[in-house]
């Protein structure tokens, strides 16, 4: 059992990044309704590697009400001050948001 352990822990350790994400924690300071109900744009103050400061994040879902969602929680956010928590792919200079969560202030 033990030698199983290790043998998964050899090959996640040697596994590509290719599903890395950057993160970052951050209040919402500008919501963008031109796109919507396909896509809500978006700046927060804090930015990743990729996306710093500035740059333009992007949620967009196939579900609309998805985009909904998204958009409610991003105006929430913006209204109380309230930081959020997103995931982008690593090198994504498009700012293309992966997950999106609400964070207690």
């Amino acid at each position: 059992m033990l030698k199983k352990i290790g043998l998964a822990i050899a090959a996640l350790s040697v596994a590509p990044t290719a599903g890395a994400l950057e993160t970052a924690q951050a209040h919402v300071t500008i919501v963008q309704t031109s796109a919507m109900p396909n896509q809500v744009t978006f700046m927060v103050d804090t930015g990743t590697t990729s996306c710093p400061v500035g740059s333009w994040l992007a949620w967009a879902n196939a579900n609309l009400d998805n985009n909904k969602a998204a958009f409610a929680l991003l105006v929430a956010a913006v209204n109380s001050g309230s930081r959020i928590q997103y995931f982008i792919n690593n090198g994504d200079t498009n700012c293309q948001v992966q997950f999106l969560y609400a964070v207690a202030s």
